[in-house]
C-alpha cells in the first residue's frame, strides 16, 4: 500500500471515506460534503454539494512530468492530481513507455514525478462561481462572454469549453485576468475541466505554486511502481464526474 493511500475514518456502515457535514476548516455548515482522509498525513480533502473542492494545508499533491521538459509545479500555474485514484491514473497514463527499450517511445513518456504539500488550504470555486468569474474576466479584456445566466441549459458546456481553452494558454491576457479574479475571490485552485470526469475525477490546476505549495520532492518512478499503478487503474470503475462525487455526500 502506498504511503498516501486514503482510508475511511468514519463509523461502521458509512460509505468508504465519507463523512457528512464536516468541512476541512472544522467550521459547521448546513451543506453536505464528502470528506476523505489521507492515512499517512491525517490531512483531508472534501467536495461539497456545489462541487467546491477543499484541500487541507499539508495534503500531498502529485505531478507527473518528463524530466527536463516540464515544470515540477513549484511556481506558476500547473496541473496536479491529489486523490489516490487520480494519482494512479496519471502515473499509468503519462508513464506509459517510460521503461520501453524503444528510444523514441521512451523520450515521449514521462519518467519523473514531483510531490508537493500544500502550504495553505486550497479551495476551488463551484462551477457557477467559476462561470461568473470567467464571464466577467472575458468582458474585462474586451471579449464576448455568455449573455445568459448559469441556469441556461448551454451555460455549463460553454463554461467548460472556454475554461479549457483559456487555461491552456497561461501566458495570455485572458488567463492572467481570470487568474487574478479567482485569487482575489479567495480561490487558489481550479477544477481541470479538460480531464475531469473523463481522464480523471478531480484533477486540478494550482493557480500559484510558489504561494500555495512547498518545495517539490522529485523522484523517478520504477517499472514496478508504474506496473502497480496500471493494475490498480484497470481494476477501477469509470471516472466519476464532479456532480456524481458531490451528490454522494448528500
Amino acid at each position: 500500500m502506498n504511503k498516501d493511500d486514503l482510508e475511511h475514518t468514519g463509523v461502521l456502515g458509512m460509505k468508504w471515506g465519507i463523512r457528512k457535514n464536516r468541512e476541512i476548516s472544522g467550521t459547521k455548515s448546513s451543506s453536505s460534503s464528502i470528506t476523505y482522509t489521507s492515512k499517512s498525513t491525517g490531512k483531508e480533502y472534501s467536495v461539497d454539494k456545489d462541487g467546491r473542492i477543499s484541500i487541507q494545508k499539508g495534503f500531498i499533491l502529485q505531478r507527473v512530468f518528463t524530466a527536463g521538459k516540464s515544470s515540477t509545479g513549484e511556481s506558476g500555474s500547473n496541473y496536479f492530481s491529489f486523490t489516490k485514484k487520480d494519482n494512479d491514473t496519471y502515473l499509468a497514463m503519462m508513464g506509459a513507455g517510460a521503461h520501453s527499450k524503444i528510444g523514441f517511445i521512451k523520450k515521449l513518456a514521462s519518467n519523473t514525478m514531483s510531490r508537493l504539500s500544500a502550504k495553505e488550504d486550497l479551495k476551488s470555486p463551484s462551477r457557477e462561481e467559476a462561470f461568473n468569474l470567467l464571464n466577467q474576466s472575458l468582458k474585462e479584456v474586451g471579449k464576448k462572454g455568455f449573455s445568459r445566466s448559469f441556469k441556461d441549459p448551454s451555460a455549463l458546456e460553454w463554461y467548460r469549453e472556454q475554461n479549457s481553452r483559456i487555461v491552456k494558454s497561461r501566458d495570455s491576457l485572458e488567463f492572467k485576468v481570470y487568474k487574478k479574479s479567482l485569487l482575489k475571490s479567495g480561490f487558489n485552485i481550479l477544477l481541470d475541466e479538460a480531464d475531469a470526469g473523463f481522464l480523471a475525477e478531480l484533477p486540478i490546476l494550482v493557480l500559484d505554486g510558489e504561494r500555495s505549495l512547498k518545495k517539490a520532492r522529485i523522484s523517478e518512478f520504477s517499472k514496478e511502481t508504474l506496473d502497480s499503478a496500471a493494475r490498480r487503474v484497470r481494476a477501477q470503475n469509470k471516472q466519476r464526474t464532479i456532480d456524481e462525487i458531490s451528490n454522494a455526500g448528500q
